[in-house]
């Protein structure tokens, strides 16, 4: 297992992690402001754009956003509670269907043999 994966596991794969990042724009700043100039930026370059992959997705804003304009998503990230967080958000917005969801680390996508791969889940 690498180094990231390791840090990864031990602090941000908490049961209640999802939750608590999903809420993180209503208390911080630095969130508030630069989400909401990626989700403009994000928005401005969709023209022609049919599947986007997220990586390092967490709790799903930018799958989310993209789904709902049409996209159809690859939701890529590290921790079942991100993604358990992502998938039942998605479903609230009615795009869960647009959403393809795997868990795995972005390092796994490098080519080395000695990663974990990426899982596809449900």
């Amino acid at each position: 297992m690498d180094y990231g994966f390791k840090i990864s596991e031990r602090l941000w794969n908490m049961p209640d992690k999802g939750e608590l990042e999903s809420h993180r724009e209503e208390t911080f700043i630095d969130d508030i402001n630069q989400k909401s100039h990626i989700e403009k930026e994000l928005l401005s370059h969709l023209d022609g754009v049919e599947t986007v992959f997220d990586g390092g997705a967490g709790c799903g804003r930018f799958s989310i956003l993209l789904a709902k304009h049409g996209c159809g998503v690859t939701h890529f990230d590290i921790l079942q509670p991100m993604i358990n967080k992502a998938r039942e958000l998605a479903e609230k917005e009615s795009v869960l269907e647009r959403i393809s969801f795997v868990k795995g680390a972005l390092s796994s996508l490098s080519g080395k043999s000695d990663t974990k791969k990426p899982v596809p889940i449900g």
